[in-house]
């Protein structure tokens, strides 16, 4: 919702939306893998407090919430370049 439509296309503002819908799968999926760079980049550093009482979808937004754009951009690319 919050993609700035004015500052990019229809086209661009439909491509970031499929890209965050598969980060946000992905990472909800992946959120209690212990291998996965989610947890190793970002979970791994929370608290007690945070782990145990805090949603896997508020979790996930959080992570994808933190990312510049450029590692955004980089995990969308890493995850789907075999597909």
């Amino acid at each position: 919702d919050n993609i700035y439509s004015k500052a990019n296309s229809l086209k661009q503002v439909e491509s970031y939306k499929k890209e965050f819908r598969y980060l946000f799968l992905h990472y909800l999926r992946n959120v209690n893998n212990k291998d996965s760079k989610m947890y190793k980049v970002f979970l791994m550093e929370m608290n007690d407090e945070y782990l145990n009482n805090t949603s896997d979808v508020r979790k996930v937004i959080d992570y994808i919430a933190g990312m510049t754009d450029d590692y955004f951009v980089s995990e969308y690319k890493r995850l789907t370049k075999n597909k």
